[in-house]
């Protein structure tokens, strides 16, 4: 195989474009640039594998070398490599000072104006108002194809205000210029990854053209660059390599110095077992509610099914039946049929499913005899639809079956099976190098989630949503995230050691001082370097130590409000106002220090800052529990040290309320739920007739979700939209999202305040009572707050015995209550506060 491609490479001509690829590859991982495992065809290329351009051995995974360079159709080869995405441009630098700045240029593009686009522009360019081109452009149907001919056939408001008898003349005129321009470029970019390398200088090849920012690119786009002969490379940037970069140096510096993730068991089954439980987010290219619930059916167990989900998960399979065929067939649930035997040792990996491009490679090669190269522009043509191309191979392959022993009606048959199934193959190199980035990730999930876990929220900072989002997985998994610390924390979310109830270390995730809001890069430098002097000791040494330049009041505020000063061990209200008088007696103190004038006086009047005295922070009682975590959720965008929500969570668990977060997985599109939250965001607009509607963002503990309140419920939204407490809404889900990222929103049809709506949804009234100090008088006044407030919900009464655990009892229905705040106050005067809830 080796002396095949060799043969082949120097032959066409390809020698030098390998061993560029392989330098700069080298170059990154001496440099500890994280480098993708292969994409795309070149993962089958076994010379590829052999220099460390790729991680695959494609003999194992039987990847083809002909479906990356075909000695029967003289093409290019293309390596895309994954690097790490914040390092990438690393790579791309080193290329231009190896080869030369002059030898080496970045793609340009060009963005055209689609038909939306070119309706605006035309209409601030001839002097209409922004409203009456936006009016215009509104009714072009939303559509990655849409152009002005099709949108004035598919909406009769556009027919008729184009073309109608009462037609604006000026809008007229508007849309003729606009079909003259539709199509052309509008202005040029940057490919996000393309780079060229020539063996003279790149002006000589293509013109050149400096954007904005000083980036040299060619004006000629990438297909006109391969017509003047220059082969692209791609450099792609991969987040997911940066988190499993970050990951692993947190594993090496905290538990395994030596670890490595290239030497991961590939049949490890806790990682299995975390992929067949649906837990796939974070875990590469499985993270959509449809491939996460094609993962729970399939099951995995090896890493050939991972390789398969992979392919799977297209619109062709998923739509023409493949994938429950594969389904049925592993879990032996179906028979698996193989009409002609030759086709076992192919078609076994799969179930009998031909699933892979490769696969349609393989058996016009063994069953007919197609050359390799043959075989792959057979490919091409069934996977393209080139009926003119697909019939001159059409009989050469029923002829060399028949030559073969193969029936011809059977060979027929699985030509056209062939045919049908090649549209949707799948490109198995790719699949099987992705697969590799998939199980490295599921792998650190299952086995050091807090450190993965952490190098996602580094990775994701900046998107509050994700944030959110994986916080809670944390949680999920056991994993507590910590609020900022201004004595432990660094500027980005770290891994530390905490200590459980029963003393024992488990590793929790830190918030990072740079992830509170309006406490900017240099503050969280100069926080950092005064704390290399050693920890802050209390709250007026940090504020002497820290430069007030940068680290001034508002800053200040908002770590107290976040809780990065708790350790001061001062409630944040108290902190919060005594700011303005500490920050001055700082000031002095920083002054008396710079002059050399502090002395015994000075050290025994801090020393009554840490005990509350004058020169102290006030003695004053925290903010109420809800203030304290709004002011906390405004800073850092989370409810971290409580939830508003935790008073609710046990009681909603028993009800048919859903938790929101994960709204997108468990529950179907189209359907009606209700959730309870809080609001954490709100907006509110006019629609185009005028009529008040909102976007309100709820949240409760598990995860947030946005709710649209038409018109025709708005009335009822404004009824409970004044007040910060807990809403039960019920709607229409509506789950949207590309494939790596799916969520939920909400089509609200009804809003309550969530106390006022617990008695309609409860089933009962839950009394708790310890029998050790119960009396007989306690018992007479419960039976008559009982009666006082009878109703349709069961009495449930929970007996609780010193060291026996607890009896439930359910009330017979005479004993029947109303499960309004009155009856709860009612039955807390008799029993003590916390012992009455709703169930």
């Amino acid at each position: 195989r080796l002396e095949h491609e060799i043969e082949l490479i120097v032959r066409m001509g390809f020698d030098a474009y390998y061993l560029i690829v392989w330098d700069f590859i080298r170059w990154a991982r001496d440099k500890g640039i994280p480098v993708g495992p292969g994409r795309g065809s070149g993962a089958g290329s076994l010379v590829a594998y052999a220099i460390g351009v790729t991680d695959v051995d494609p003999i194992r995974y039987g990847l083809l070398f002909e479906r990356f360079l075909n000695p029967e159709r003289v093409n290019p080869p293309d390596f895309d490599i994954d690097f790490c995405q914040n390092r990438r441009d690393e790579v791309i630098d080193y290329v231009g000072r190896k080869y030369g700045h002059e030898y080496v240029g970045q793609i340009i593009t060009y963005s055209q104006l689609k038909a939306k686009a070119a309706i605006r522009d035309v209409a601030r360019v001839i002097g209409l108002s922004f409203s009456e081109g936006d009016r215009v452009a509104k009714l072009i149907p939303i559509h990655p194809k849409m152009t002005l001919e099709k949108a004035l056939k598919q909406e009769p408001k556009l027919e008729e205000m184009i073309n109608g008898p009462e037609a604006d003349p000026r809008l007229q005129e508007l849309w003729r210029i606009a079909e003259k321009l539709e199509g052309l470029s509008r202005q040029p970019g940057k490919h996000a990854a393309g780079v060229v390398i020539a063996d003279r200088p790149i002006s000589e090849y293509a013109p050149l053209y400096k954007t904005e920012d000083g980036v040299i690119v060619t004006q000629f786009n990438m297909k006109d660059l391969d017509a003047v002969g220059l082969i692209k490379f791609d450099f792609l940037g991969l987040t997911a390599l940066t988190i499993i970069d970050n990951a692993v140096k947190w594993i090496r510096a905290r538990r395994e110095p030596d670890f490595r993730v290239e030497d991961i068991p590939l049949d490890d089954p806790a990682t299995y077992e975390l992929l067949a439980a649906g837990t796939t987010a974070g875990v590469f290219q499985l993270e959509s509610r449809g491939i996460t619930d094609l993962v729970r059916r399939v099951r995995p167990d090896c890493v050939d099914d991972i390789i398969a989900i992979l392919a799977l998960y297209r619109p062709g399979p998923l739509g023409g039946g493949m994938k429950d065929d594969f389904i049925l067939c592993k879990h032996g649930e179906k028979k698996v049929k193989y009409p002609i035997p030759e086709l076992e040792p192919i078609l076994k990996e799969t179930h009998g499913v031909i699933l892979y491009q490769e696969q349609v490679m393989r058996i016009a090669s063994k069953l007919a005899g197609f050359s390799m190269g043959r075989a792959d522009l057979l490919r091409r043509a069934m996977g393209k639809k080139k009926i003119k191309e697909l019939e001159s191979h059409r009989e050469p392959f029923i002829e060399g079956a028949k030559s073969r022993g193969v029936d011809e009606k059977k060979a027929r048959d699985l030509f056209q099976k062939m045919e049908f199934f090649a549209e949707y193959g799948f490109n198995k190199s790719h699949s099987a190098a992705y697969a590799f980035v998939t199980l490295r990730t599921a792998y650190l999930k299952a086995h050091f989630p807090a450190e993965f876990l952490c190098a996602i929220l580094t990775a994701e900072k900046g998107d509050q949503d994700k944030l959110t989002l994986f916080i809670h997985e944390a949680r999920d998994l056991g994993v507590d995230v910590l609020l900022p610390d201004v004595n432990r924390s660094q500027a980005d979310f770290t891994v530390e050691d905490t200590k459980t109830g029963s003393g024992e270390e488990v590793p929790a995730i830190r918030f990072g001082l740079g992830a509170v809001k309006g406490v900017g890069d240099k503050a969280v430098e100069v926080i950092l370097e005064a704390r290399e002097q050693g920890p802050f000791e209390d709250f007026m040494d940090f504020l002497v130590r820290v430069d007030p330049r940068k680290v001034n009041r508002r800053v200040i505020e908002a770590l107290i409000k976040s809780g990065a000063l708790d350790c001061f061990e001062h409630t944040r209200r108290a902190m919060v106002e005594g700011l303005e008088r500490l920050s001055d007696l700082a000031q002095n103190r920083r002054a008396e220090r710079d002059s050399g004038q502090m002395g015994l006086f000075d050290a025994d009047a801090d020393q009554g800052l840490l005990a509350g005295g004058v020169n102290g922070p006030p003695d004053l009682p925290e903010w109420p529990v809800n203030e304290k975590l709004a002011l906390e959720r405004a800073a850092i965008g989370n409810y971290i040290s409580g939830h508003p929500m935790d008073p609710y969570v046990d009681e909603l668990r028993t009800k048919k309320v859903k938790p929101i977060g994960g709204l997108a997985e468990t529950v179907s599109n189209k359907s009606t739920v209700s959730v309870a939250g809080i609001v954490v965001q709100r907006t509110e607009k006019l629609s185009k007739n005028g009529d008040r509607m909102a976007f309100v963002t709820l949240e409760d503990t598990t995860g947030q979700v946005e709710c649209k309140i038409w018109p025709r419920f708005y009335e009822e939204w404004s009824q409970v939209a004044g007040g910060d407490e807990p809403l039960l809404v019920t709607g229409k889900v509506t789950i949207q999202g590309d494939s790596d990222f799916e969520v939920a929103s909400l089509e609200v049809n009804s809003v309550a305040r969530l106390d006022a709506a617990r008695g309609a949804m409860a089933d009962s009234v839950m009394v708790r009572m310890d029998l050790d100090g119960l009396r007989e008088a306690q018992i007479d006044r419960l039976s008559e707050a009982v009666k006082r407030h009878p109703g349709k919900c069961a009495l449930l009464l929970v007996l609780r015995l010193k060291g026996k655990g607890e009896i439930h009892l359910r009330a017979e229905s005479s004993w029947s209550v109303d499960p309004s705040d009155s009856t709860l106050r009612d039955l807390e005067e008799v029993m003590g506060p916390s012992s009455v809830g709703l169930w």
